[in-house]
């Protein structure tokens, strides 16, 4: 499968997925999220059947999750929601893993 990442930062959790997926023999190509244009041309270049933003922090062009099946995850534990949720898991002593996640569809038009 080919799957484009796009991504705020090459952090460890992008550098987990890419290399799991390589790992998976899956075709990545890693994306920075500097511009739509930027984001747009990658996925005509790249043509992908999937995209991941792992814990992207900018809006997805919707030209890319009406063409492509889009997901955007951020890690944490379970049931946290917004910004500094991982902060605040950590001030309360959370213990259980999880995340959230988006999937982007043709109903966001």
């Amino acid at each position: 499968m080919r799957v484009l990442l796009i991504v705020s930062a090459f952090n460890s959790l992008s550098q987990r997925v890419f290399c799991e997926l390589r790992d998976m023999q899956h075709v990545v190509s890693v994306q920075f999220s500097t511009s739509d244009k930027e984001m747009i041309e990658e996925a005509q270049r790249f043509k992908p059947d999937i995209i991941f933003c792992p814990y992207l922090k900018k809006y997805i062009p919707k030209e890319l999750f009406l063409n492509t099946p889009t997901f955007i995850f951020h890690p944490g534990v379970r049931g946290d929601r917004g910004h500094n949720a991982l902060d605040h898991a950590i001030r309360d002593d959370k213990k259980e893993e999880g995340g959230s996640g988006t999937y982007l569809s043709r109903s966001l038009k």
